[in-house]
């Protein structure tokens, strides 16, 4: 398995679980913290995590090297109250990086899951949101 976003919000949980911990937020008696230091110490075979120029592009060699049978999509573009003003980071790294993660799975035949959020909605809905609604541009 190898984990994209393994650092952040969504991708520390998963981390903790897969090695068979309780998440931060998993215990009624947490309390948030700044010190991120226990969440960097994660498992370099899970974690495709790191600095790059374009982050819209998934390391073809990590996929090829590690050829995972799954990808747990997490990487992204979360600055909401950025995103407008930087339209284009936030597209080359939300779409067009999960479009090439997708072409890399495919390349080394593994499986892909990405995650989302309903922040893409504009909330008139009034109701949970499916896959197929469509987004507000």
């Amino acid at each position: 398995m190898l984990v994209t976003g393994a650092a952040g919000q969504v991708g520390v949980d998963l981390m903790d679980v897969l090695r068979g911990v309780t998440p931060l937020g998993g215990d009624a008696t947490f309390q948030p913290t700044r010190d991120r230091s226990a969440r960097q110490s994660l498992s370099r075979w899970f974690h495709a995590q790191g600095p790059r120029r374009d982050r819209s592009r998934p390391r073809r060699g990590l996929l090829r090297d590690v050829r995972p049978d799954v990808i747990v999509h997490l990487a992204a573009y979360t600055a909401v109250d950025r995103a407008e003003g930087d339209s284009n980071a936030c597209f080359n790294v939300n779409e067009q990086g999960t479009l090439n993660m997708s072409r890399g799975a495919h390349e080394v035949g593994a499986h892909l899951i990405t995650i989302s959020t309903d922040y893409v909605f504009d909330g008139k809905k009034g109701e949970a949101y499916l896959e197929y609604d469509d987004a507000h541009r």
